[in-house]
């Protein structure tokens, strides 16, 4: 497509419908960038050159594109920085089986000194009503009147370290939290749960009850509630962060609780606000523990995990931009590069991952997994220093330009140098739009997870030389990465569509991926990695790839 100079506006409906009868399929299903248009002056094209010697510019995006990158920014900007906001809280249920060990509760009777009393939940079936009005009612009197009871005055054999709730917030909450403990060793941290009090909701005692997280202390990290399994209607369960909401129904009418016998629970980090809406009908039984910063690791992707990644706060989002019809109706694949460090190129890192993925890494991963997306952890090879080449050759292209700018062509943009539009040559950041917006982008991802690797010794001529001059770089190029490629083996993904940037070159998400040695280099070689030297470096980026099947083979599953 090509816009005229005076056509500043986007494109109608009726101009989309009719554009994409005429755009190939190539076109539409790589998402590439439109052809360059080139800059007029006021008075028309050059008289001279007749506008080819214009620096190239982009046309607008469609309007199908600009929704689509409105979308995709959301997703950004719920994983950007510590990406709290996306994982402020989860939840989950522990499913109950007949043969299940029933929750034992033990309270002090305040009216008889030196006296216990127990129950079990769930409550036998066969009790009587006014039994476990009997029960309630004790329980009710040895609490306060907010309906609280102590933890010192009572005892339950439940136990969210052994039943693997702390190893699932540990592995989901706890990366990038902001704590003194262990600062120096966030990678060692933990979670530890201590019972702090008993919480009895009832229709006649509890309205809403809603508290405000204060500043915690420094080892403090947050809350989890356990609901023990006894009938009960309303009681939602609201965190709040910010402008963001997640509830957590626990109700009898619930469908995520259909099971009567079922434990469910929920946490959230120190900074939340939660709030306990009305009770309409029976009583509810909350255990509430302090989660306190230790050391431990966790798991998330066993066969049959017990959170729910439909309670984390990114997972509704994907979910709801996936159901679009006109979100990549060809499909495609989105990228994410990985926000930790996992040693990807050892040996162990086969073993490891995914399961040993951290924060909104394992949050991102699960979601995509969850929705029925196919989803993969591979290296990305790194080809910076092989760009930074690139960039080389064409400043000494732009220097060559300016001392004779009238003789002199321009291989790159394959248009001549007109000195009376007096545009010149383009700059190096021009240069880098030019180049990112030329056909597909290819990213070269690896086959697998390699371990460090130590390429065959290759002649000089196999390497890119910054003196060769930028009219042979593309094959020179070319024939450096065909090299690389049998080192390194890769597949090219075209146009992944890349949720946040790459990390930067100090960043522990890196690491060397191949060391290749050269063989006859002079001192005086100029070669990308510097004069004379023999040995070259290449890393790889860990990253998260979830591929993107057309709408009418998104078969999203149900959530559970």
């Amino acid at each position: 497509m090509s816009h005229s100079d005076t056509d500043d506006q986007p494109e109608s409906d009726d101009q989309l419908e009719s554009d994409d009868q005429s755009e190939s399929d190539d076109q539409d299903t790589t998402g590439q960038v439109s052809k360059l248009s080139f800059v007029d002056s006021e008075d028309g094209p050059c008289s001279e050159c007749d506008g080819k010697g214009k620096k190239p510019r982009k046309e607008k995006k469609s309007l199908r594109r600009l929704a689509e990158d409105g979308l995709l920014k959301g997703i950004s900007e719920s994983v950007a920085g510590d990406s709290s906001a996306s994982r402020y809280c989860c939840g989950g249920i522990l499913p109950g089986t007949p043969k299940s060990e029933p929750t034992t509760l033990r309270w002090d009777d305040p009216s008889e000194e030196g006296i216990s009393r127990k129950c079990h939940f769930p409550m036998d079936s066969d009790l009587a009503a006014n039994r476990v009005l009997a029960i309630v009612n004790g329980i009710c009197k040895a609490s306060d009147k907010n309906g609280n009871l102590d933890a010192k005055n009572f005892s339950t054999n439940f136990d969210p370290h052994g039943n693997g709730i702390l190893d699932i917030i540990s592995q989901l909450l706890l990366p990038g939290f902001q704590a003194q403990k262990l600062k120096e060793r966030p990678e060692h941290r933990g979670i530890k749960a201590t019972l702090t009090n008993l919480q009895v909701c009832s229709a006649e005692t509890a309205p809403i009850y809603k508290t405000r997280a204060v500043s915690p202390p420094k080892s403090e990290f947050g809350k989890l509630v356990i609901c023990l399994p006894h009938s009960h209607e309303g009681g939602k369960l609201e965190i709040l962060r910010s402008s963001r909401s997640t509830i957590f129904d626990w109700s009898d009418s619930s469908s995520d609780a259909r099971k009567k016998n079922n434990i469910k629970w929920a946490a959230f980090i120190g900074d939340c606000e939660f709030r306990i809406h009305p009770i309409r009908e029976g009583q509810q039984f909350n255990l509430v523990y302090t989660l306190s910063l230790t050391q431990s690791i966790g798991r998330t992707l066993d066969a049959r995990p017990i959170i729910e990644v439909a309670s984390l706060p990114f997972y509704q989002a994907v979910r709801e931009i996936l159901e679009q019809p006109g979100f990549m109706r060809r499909g495609g694949t989105i990228g994410f590069y990985c926000c930790y460090g996992y040693n990807h190129t050892k040996e162990q890192a086969k073993r490891l991952l995914p399961h040993g993925l951290k924060g909104i890494d394992m949050v991102l991963y699960q979601t995509f997994h969850n929705l029925g997306m196919q989803v993969e952890v591979l290296p990305l090879f790194n080809t910076t220093p092989l760009d930074a080449a690139d960039e080389a050759l064409f400043e000494m292209e732009a220097k060559i330009c300016m001392d004779d700018p009238e003789n002199h062509i321009a291989i790159d943009f394959d248009n001549w140098q007109c000195t009376k539009c007096q545009e010149g040559y383009p700059t190096l950041e021009e240069y880098r739009e030019y180049t990112k917006n030329q056909g597909d982008q290819i990213s070269r991802v690896g086959n697998e997870l390699y371990s460090f690797q130590i390429g065959e010794k290759k002649d000089k001529d196999y390497r890119l030389h910054v003196c060769g001059g930028i009219d042979n770089r593309e094959w020179q190029r070319k024939l450096v990465e065909e090299g690389l490629r049998e080192d390194w083996p890769w597949a090219e993904h075209k146009n992944v569509r890349w949720l946040n940037q790459p990390p930067g070159e100090n960043e522990e998400n890196r690491d060397l991926a191949l060391l290749n040695l050269i063989e006859d280099v002079d001192p005086e070689d100029k070669l990308y990695h510097g004069v004379g030297e023999e040995i070259e470096t290449f890393d790889s980026n860990l990253v998260i790839l979830a591929h993107i099947p057309v709408p009418s083979k998104r078969k999203l599953k149900e959530e559970k």
